[in-house]
């Protein structure tokens, strides 16, 4: 592991991709840059474009890889550009990309940035610091029918109507500020064995609403798959 994040599958995933000699190779979830290093590692003469829609991201690889500069291109946007963004570099086909989905290990470890229920920090959750909506606005400020759906479409928590109401009577008191005051309100919302299960679910429905990201993983995907070249490999780690 780096000092970022460990790349999911690494040697698999790689491996998979059957790197071409002078190959064009796209990193759509950049975060901790070990997929895009070893790609770039293999051949000295293959090209990556690198995604990430957080700085931190940005920041730690753009330092860490400044060597290979010539050979690698990071963007500091969201994957759903990614067709875009190539297009404006004269790229149309690309021999492979890859994407490493959900939370990294510097987001999830980091309670400035609200990922997790394990550690007590604000209520955030954006990939993209610059987005408007934080978890802190939806735990605050939607209805209880809007919540309630979100825990149930996108975490599959069979006891949303009971959690969300429980939100709702606790931020009439006061505000809701964060990872750990909504866990407790989690905690006295339903039976005792599920209590951890249940926070999972909860967290992952609301960073999965906030970041759009069944959305944009449809969208992107069908784009990733017209620009491949015949032969070209595309490997999604969930």
């Amino acid at each position: 592991m780096n000092g970022y994040h460990s790349a999911v599958l690494l040697e698999e995933s790689i491996s998979g991709m059957n790197l071409k000699k002078n190959g064009i190779y796209v990193d759509a979830t950049l975060g901790g840059g070990g997929h895009t290093l070893k790609i770039l590692e293999s051949n000295q003469n293959l090209q990556v474009f690198a995604f990430d829609q957080d700085e931190d991201a940005i920041d730690y690889t753009s330092k860490i890889y400044e060597q290979y500069s010539d050979r690698l291109k990071i963007f500091n946007d969201n994957f759903s550009n990614l067709r875009t963004r190539l297009s404006l570099e004269r790229i149309k086909k690309i021999d492979g990309i890859i994407f490493d989905l959900g939370v990294s290990f510097h987001q999830i470890s980091n309670p400035l940035r609200g990922f997790s229920y394990q550690h007590d920090g604000k209520l955030d959750m954006r990939m993209n610091k610059s987005e408007k909506i934080s978890a802190y606005d939806i735990i605050n400020k939607f209805p209880y029918e809007k919540m309630r759906t979100i825990f149930f479409d996108y975490g599959e928590e069979r006891e949303s109507n009971k959690i969300a109401r429980e939100i709702v009577e606790s931020r009439k008191k006061k505000m809701i500020r964060t990872t750990g005051e909504l866990s407790e309100i989690i905690e006295k919302s339903i039976r005792s064995h599920q209590k951890l299960k249940a926070k999972a679910r909860i967290f992952q429905a609301l960073r999965i609403f906030i970041n759009n990201e069944i959305n944009v993983l449809k969208t992107t995907l069908n784009d990733a798959v017209n620009i491949l070249n015949p032969g070209g490999r595309l490997a999604v780690l969930t």
